[in-house]
């Protein structure tokens, strides 16, 4: 996930914390004007410094990049998923290609990554719940809002 460097330098001067801006960014990359951090190392600060949070995606959806959305029923990505997999199976079996052009992942990903449906804070997809990343890659698949 993404949590830009001016909101944890303002929450940093509100706590009053000397340390807080270090531990956070330390557990993280920054890259350009955004610390990229695992969901893990997020959460385990939101407990450390906001211990009264009950659900920190959500309290924490206005400072990040994007703002979190309801992904599919966990069944329901299992079945996406199952179903890739068989249909790249599939085209193995038939000769047939597995991995999309180079143009075709440039134009998926242009399309997906400014997409209202596109959760940027998981890299996922808030319609079919899969990984953009690997799913603009796949020859076998499509947008489940026929966007491509």
């Amino acid at each position: 996930m993404k949590i830009l460097l001016k909101n944890i330098i303002e929450k940093a001067k509100s706590l009053n914390d000397e340390n807080y801006y270090n531990d956070v960014v330390g557990q993280g990359t920054i890259v350009k004007d955004y610390l990229e951090i695992s969901q893990e190392n997020y959460l385990a600060l939101v407990k450390k410094y906001n211990p009264n949070i009950k659900d920190p995606i959500v309290y924490n959806e206005s400072k990040c990049c994007s703002k979190v959305k309801q992904m599919p029923s966990l069944m329901q990505q299992i079945n996406n998923a199952v179903g890739a997999a068989g249909r790249v199976v599939g085209n193995i079996t038939y000769g047939e290609k597995i991995k999309a052009t180079e143009e075709e992942i440039a134009s998926r990903r242009n399309i997906c990554e400014n997409c209202p449906f596109l959760d940027t804070v998981r890299n996922k997809c808030s319609k079919c719940g899969c990984f953009y990343k690997l799913k603009i890659t796949l020859a076998t698949e499509h947008c489940p809002e026929n966007k491509w």
